[in-house]
């Protein structure tokens, strides 16, 4: 009789444990905030941040449970947070603008990276300078960043967009399509191309296209007020995990790329992917106190010249006004919580 009470205690016991240990985990799962990201396959470094963010432990350091959707370009990755299907975006400053013009409620929160846009052309194409694009086709995807500093470029160069130039709409990764098909004389009836890399750079690799204009640009991070409005603490964290995730790439660039390359189902070499990330100024950190997302001054006046433009050629249906549309507290709050020390030292490899 003693016996069987004892193995009834013991049996008890172990389904306390069992429980608690289940609780536990439990409820250490339900402290962790979701949070959806919207990010675009073919642009980098922003592809290996992701990669960063989906393999280790960065976000759950920050409170956070990421939820990744890919997308081709800006404009569907616009379409989804109008539609809530994201919390926060990585876009170009096009995309940005649109999506802000269209709501209320997303704001640009910080920097992303710095990256290239430019007008590129068939490798041995006769046009050597944007002049010679007068009477010529000139393709890309409406709506994006590259769009908007194409069109601008043409402007400047005294073209009338509606008599001089013929512009089609085609998303990036059916440009990428044309090129390969193509070969570096001609890519059929398509003159050129405005994009973004590391197309251009993928494509100059393998002699197939040259770069006409290069246009840089800026890339943003932009959020919606609904999240960072009910989960103040975990907006500010997300971009200090975006600035830590900056940290391990540079210190862990091979597996970075390995990341970015797989989920991407993309085979860019190691040139490219250098190429396509030269220009991002954190290249120079020498530790994560040194990395900065904050957009400066600079920037918001870059941007608000592509919001004029696009406001013109009514791109946007509203002017915009760069200070209504940012809102940089939380990643200034991040940044200065990062330079206090005030983060986890170590960033472990998850998957």
């Amino acid at each position: 009789m003693k016996k069987t009470s004892l193995i009834i205690l013991l049996l008890i016991a172990l389904a306390l444990v069992g429980f608690a240990i289940f609780n536990k985990k439990s409820s250490d799962k339900s402290e962790l905030t979701p949070i959806r990201v919207g990010w675009q396959v073919a642009w980098v470094p922003q592809g290996q941040l992701v990669g960063v963010m989906k393999n280790t432990d960065v976000l759950k350091l920050n409170g956070l449970a990421g939820e990744f959707k890919k997308f081709s370009f800006g404009g569907p990755l616009t379409e989804a947070a109008l539609a809530n299907e994201v919390d926060v975006i990585f876009v170009g400053s096009g995309p940005a603008l649109s999506l802000t013009a269209k709501s209320d409620d997303w704001k640009i929160v910080s920097r992303l990276e710095d990256y290239r846009n430019a007008i590129i052309v068939p490798q041995n194409s006769n046009i050597k300078g944007i002049s010679d694009l007068k009477g010529k086709v000139v393709a890309s995807p409406f709506g994006s960043t590259s769009y908007i500093l194409g069109t601008i470029a043409l402007q400047k160069a005294g073209f009338d967009l509606n008599k001089d130039v013929s512009l089609r709409n085609v998303d990036v990764l059916e440009q990428a399509n044309i090129i390969q098909k193509g070969t570096p004389e001609s890519w059929g009836e398509i003159s050129a191309f405005t994009s973004w890399d590391p197309t251009p750079a993928q494509f100059e690799e393998l002699g197939k296209a040259r770069v006409l204009v290069l246009l840089p640009d800026v890339g943003v991070v932009v959020m919606s007020k609904k999240f960072y409005e009910e989960h103040p603490t975990e907006a500010k964290n997300f971009l200090k995990a975006l600035v830590q995730s900056y940290d391990f790439y540079y210190k862990n660039k091979d597996v970075a790329d390995e990341w970015y390359l797989k989920d991407a189902l993309v085979n860019f070499s190691k040139k490219v992917l250098e190429t396509s990330s030269a220009l991002e100024r954190n290249n120079k950190a020498k530790n994560v106190k040194e990395i900065t997302l904050i957009l400066e001054e600079a920037d918001i006046a870059r941007i608000q010249e592509e919001a004029n433009h696009a406001f013109i050629l009514k791109i946007l249906k509203k002017q915009l006004t760069l200070n209504e549309i940012t809102d940089q507290a939380f990643i200034k709050l991040a940044e200065d919580e990062i330079e206090k020390g005030n983060f986890s030292k170590t960033i472990k490899v998850t998957q």
